[in-house]
Parts: structure tokens; sequence; C-alpha cells
């Protein structure tokens, strides 16, 4: 199955890659995995009930801010302190935009928005429950990293 990346790739092609860290809870699987051959490229799978996403991701450190995100918006409360974590891009700069966005009518609710201002755009949300499973599947991850 092509990911989202896989349509713009900006030239560079498919690689092989292996799996350098993973994650899962409740309903929710993260995978990182990593090219097998120079350059060094690193790619993130995330699968939920109803979600799959395939991009690539600058470094592994994008794990710290994603956790941080997400323990943002899991905090459910309406303090100005967590309502400055509106947004994260999560993909690589220069490929299809992969964004957190924490919704400004539901303290515990995000959505995956795939796309740019420009283009179409796909929305995913991740609410209650599903928030809590997707930040301890990418705790897990970071603790498989670093193990």
């Amino acid at each position: 199955m092509a990911s989202l990346n896989d349509i713009k790739d900006n030239g560079v092609g498919n690689c092989e890659r292996g799996l350098a860290a993973f994650g899962a809870s409740g309903k929710w699987e993260v995978a990182l995995d990593e090219a097998t051959s120079p350059p060094e490229r690193w790619f993130v799978q995330i699968e939920g009930p109803s979600i799959y996403l395939s991009f690539e991701i600058q470094s592994p450190d994008v794990f710290d801010e994603a956790i941080r995100f997400l323990e943002c918006c899991d905090k459910g409360v309406d303090d100005p302190i967590v309502r400055s974590c509106d947004c994260l891009t999560f993909s690589k700069s220069g490929t299809l935009p992969i964004k957190l966005v924490r919704d400004n009518e539901s303290n515990d609710r995000l959505f995956f928005v795939a796309g740019s201002e420009t283009g179409p755009t796909i929305r995913m949300t991740v609410a209650a429950a599903d928030l809590k499973d997707l930040l301890q599947a990418m705790r897990e991850v970071k603790q498989d990293l670093h193990g």
C-alpha cells in the first residue's frame, strides 16, 4: 500500500527500511523505521482503530516533541499554558505535511492533519482513551529506542 509521502517523495525514491523502535497500547501501534543504507532517513508508521499513516520524519527527536504535545493535550484542562500547544508538524520538512493539531473545542481531542493549507486536507480525530493509548505507544517507542 502506498503511503501519502510515497506520492511526493522529492525524487529520492523509496528505500529499504528496518525497524528501529516499536510501541503499542490499546488499539494503537507506532513503529519507527530507519533506512538500511545511506543517506540516513527515518520513517514513522502509526496505526490506530481507523487510522494508518506512514511518513518520513527529520529524526527520532520528533518523538520528544510529540510526547510533550500529547501530554499537553492529555491534560484535558483549559489552561493558557496547555493551550499554547496548538500544533506540531510531525513530518519531515519538504514532504507532505503531517501535523498534530489540538482541537479548540474539546480539551481531550486532537487531529492528525495530512495536507497543506493550499491543497487537499485530511483530518483524522483522536480523542479520550485513544489519545492516552497513542501517548503511551509513543512513550514505548522512545523507551525502545533509548532502551
